[in-house]
């Protein structure tokens, strides 16, 4: 073959290369979009997974159940958002923990530290916790609900939990 229809061959197989690699990308990209890739497996990472949330609402010290357990599923959290107002007779906090039974009494486990611990006047602001990860913050065991341990003399927790219960 000499040079010249090498040159004219290879002039028609680059393009044609070209377009191919391009329809095979559109063909993956459409497969992604239609069905969730297998290789995620964090809930709250998944665009394609939908979202649940809970209002946070704790006007005592008290244990609040969130999410209740529910049998073979365990509860994801995607992010909270929350705020505890102060108190002039005590030291408002709260704490996310999981475990079974109405106020995750059972099997608990401690989830986050201890948020608060804020100031002893009533003229300071109230303190914002928020948190969202990309993934899942933490999560509770399987069969396991989360709640809300609130501690405190005046307390006044408000705020939202979103998770995914799979």
């Amino acid at each position: 073959m000499t040079n010249r229809k090498k040159a004219i061959a290879l002039a028609f197989a680059v393009p044609l290369l070209a377009i191919l690699i391009i329809a095979l990308c559109g063909m993956a990209e459409n497969t992604v979009a239609q069905n969730q890739p297998a290789s995620i497996t964090d809930p709250c990472f998944s665009q394609f997974t939908a979202k649940s949330s809970v209002p946070i609402n704790a006007t005592t010290a008290t244990t609040t159940q969130l999410v209740a357990p529910a049998a073979g599923k365990a509860v994801f959290v995607c992010g909270a958002s929350l705020t505890i107002a102060p108190s002039s007779t005590s030291a408002d906090t709260a704490q996310f923990i999981s475990g079974t039974g109405p106020t995750c009494g059972t099997n608990t486990v401690t989830n986050t530290g201890t948020f608060g611990n804020g100031d002893l006047t009533t003229a300071a602001p109230p303190l914002f916790i928020s948190f969202a990860d990309p993934g899942s913050t933490f999560s509770s065991a399987v069969g396991a609900g989360v709640c809300l341990v609130s501690a405190g003399t005046t307390v006044n927790i408000q705020g939202v939990l979103t998770y995914v219960q799979q």
